[in-house]
């Protein structure tokens, strides 16, 4: 299996036990994303909009696994909440952003919280877009 990203901090350890029920069987994690949706983190430096994101921003987790791109939601206080969507990894595409932001296919962008930066973003788009062989850890012969 191939070196795992970001799963070292005791939240995404934490985040990876709470995704298993919705892997497939035999499915491991490989790297995980956490993020906010509708409000860049950046504009929490302003006393007024602290308020404004705890109100409107939602939770959420891209995790990539050995087969698959998962998406899940976290509820306000980022409580575990629900898978939402689930593409083939080889198939999904994944565009990083400003503002360290990442967004995969019709999924809303996620802006990095504090422990998912640009580094952590950039190798898991990277990942998220490779060729569905080198992807999964196939050879290209074998397609």
């Amino acid at each position: 299996m191939p070196e795992q990203i970001n799963l070292e901090s005791k939240r995404n350890k934490k985040l990876a036990a709470l995704a298993r029920p919705s892997l497939d069987q035999g499915e491991e994690i490989r790297a995980m994303f956490v993020g906010e949706t509708r409000i860049a983190p950046i504009w929490c430096l302003f006393p007024p909009m602290i308020l404004l994101a705890i109100f409107i921003s939602k939770g959420g987790v891209i995790a990539v696994t050995d087969r698959n791109v998962h998406q899940f939601a976290l509820s306000g206080m980022g409580r575990w909440k629900k898978l939402l969507r689930k593409w083939p990894l080889g198939e999904a595409t994944a565009a990083a952003g400003h503002n360290w932001s990442l967004k995969v296919d019709g999924a809303p962008r996620l802006y990095a919280t504090p422990g998912s930066g640009r580094e952590v973003r950039d190798e898991i788009a990277a990942l998220i877009n490779q060729p569905r062989g080198e992807a999964t850890g196939q050879s290209r012969a074998g397609l």
